[in-house]
């Protein structure tokens, strides 16, 4: 496996390495950097980095992606309390399927597939409506191996760069609807 520092995919379609110093997101360059120092030589960090005192900063809104090899199947572990608040979808327990958009839900196996079988890291810059006005976010997903070679578990992190309302969809008394994001490439 390549260094993940030195090659990582951006994954708005583009299947070509990129610096991760492409990641525009402070917050999401901390947890890179927390992911990386936990990688020893080839070998890649497990889910036993995902630890609630180093990572309070992250946790709103991180998901946890459990890993079914042969072919790739991926279920949602946990999802965030501000990452559902904001889609209006609490997907845990679920597979894919559970995305109602099916354009969205093929875009995103396929970077999940691809980082199962590359090991390495994937950012995007996204757009979403939430409560009738665009925010844009990046996303960063890290690939965590129980055993250190096989990635077992997807760790995938949104960060807004202007923070969206957490009361506009779930609890609202309103049925919020999904919808996916647009991706800036």
């Amino acid at each position: 496996m390549a260094l993940p520092r030195a090659r990582s995919r951006n994954d708005g379609g583009d299947t070509s390495p990129f610096d991760p110093r492409q990641i525009t997101h402070p917050e999401l360059r901390r947890l890179y950097d927390y992911w990386y120092q936990r990688c020893v030589g080839d070998r890649l960090p497990g889910r036993s980095i995902v630890d609630p005192l180093a990572m309070r900063g992250w946790l709103g809104n991180i998901t946890l992606i459990d890993v079914h090899p042969s072919p790739p199947r991926f279920t949602f572990r946990l999802c965030g309390s501000s990452m559902v608040e904001r889609i209006g979808l609490d997907p845990t327990g679920a597979d894919l399927s559970a995305i109602p958009d099916a354009d969205y839900r093929v875009r995103i196996e396929t970077i999940f597939a691809r980082m199962v079988e590359t090991r390495e890291p994937s950012v995007s810059r996204n757009r979403r409506r939430i409560a009738s006005r665009a925010y844009d976010f990046e996303v960063l997903r890290l690939p965590l191996a129980d055993d250190g070679h096989s990635v077992s578990t997807l760790l995938v992190c949104p960060m807004y760069f202007e923070v969206p309302p957490l009361n506009c969809a779930v609890g609202t008394g309103r049925e919020p609807e999904f919808e996916a994001p647009t991706w800036l490439e």
